[in-house]
């Protein structure tokens, strides 16, 4: 059926394109040929004697007038129809993905409550069920959704230790909304958050390391003695962020906005950072450079 589908999209391009190649050298026949049965360029109606009468005959230029009110209409319709089913489609998504949301929450509320997931061994069934529904669910979501489960997990203290009881890593957050919460000593190590929003949030004490944040808006994060050791923090925004004593050994900070960021007795020994990105920063004291010295 796709395959169908692909075909006759590939036809109606080629007659598209055969159409517009008619239409132009039509065009071009007309204005500079004289070719009469086009309609376009200049017309000089015959001498007629003292009564005769005279139809010109109908030219393209004529029925491309007759036919465009219909196939205006048609293409109106197919573009109606078309949105429609696209509307359709984003709200049966939608549907989906809440239903995915609320079936991950009576799961892991069971195993909570009925498996004592929080008190299990590391190395349980219960655990790798959780972990394994945990990323599905994820990949899954939109932004706003994936921001609802990591609260349910932070809350639940799931998340919130160096040995979580549900490990993030390799777990698609890319995008999650995370604008203004609180995710104190939250564990994402080797999570994906490129792209995501974490302006304004409290992350502080917070396991990032090994952790994906290129594109992400960190604006006026909260990030003090946060573990970023060999975070990929390409091109993120962190103006006017909060690094107080962060490590951020190994970290790659190429093309992060520092300005006006606070990395006091932070430690970005062997980070990728250049001095003009540096010197937007608000304070320095006491930290540990990319060369290993101490700055003033």
């Amino acid at each position: 059926m796709e395959i169908l589908k692909k075909n006759s999209v590939r036809i109606l391009q080629i007659l598209g394109i055969l159409i517009a190649l008619f239409l132009i050298v039509s065009f071009i026949g007309g204005y500079w040929f004289g070719w009469t049965w086009t309609g376009f360029g200049d017309y000089v109606a015959p001498t007629l004697a003292e009564g005769q009468e005279f139809q010109r005959r109908k030219t393209l230029w004529d029925w491309m007038g007759l036919l465009i009110i219909p196939i205006v209409l048609a293409g109106g319709t197919i573009w109606f129809n078309k949105q429609e089913r696209k509307s359709e489609s984003a709200i049966a998504n939608d549907r989906l993905r809440e239903a995915a949301l609320q079936d991950y929450f009576s799961h892991m509320s069971a195993l909570l409550l009925e498996k004592e997931l929080r008190t299990s061994e590391s190395d349980s069934e219960v655990r790798a069920v959780a972990r394994a529904r945990t990323l599905t669910a994820l990949r899954m979501l939109d932004k706003e959704r994936k921001r609802s489960l990591i609260r349910f997990l932070y809350d639940s203290k799931l998340i919130n230790t160096n040995e979580p009881v549900i490990s993030l890593s390799e777990s698609d957050l890319q995008g999650v909304n995370l604008h203004w919460i609180y995710l104190g000593g939250i564990n994402l190590r080797w999570a994906d958050l490129k792209g995501a929003d974490l302006s304004l949030a409290t992350l502080n004490g917070a396991y990032l390391s090994m952790t994906d944040i290129s594109g992400s808006n960190l604006h006026q994060v909260d990030l003090g003695g946060t573990d970023l050791t060999m975070a990929n923090l390409q091109g993120a925004d962190l103006s006017e962020a909060t690094l107080h004593n962060a490590n951020l050994r190994g970290a790659d900070l190429t093309e992060a906005n520092l300005r006006a960021a606070n990395l006091i007795e932070a430690d970005l020994h062997g980070a990728r950072i250049n001095s003009d990105q540096l010197a937007q920063a608000r304070s320095l004291q006491g930290t540990i450079m990319p060369d290993g010295t101490i700055h003033g």
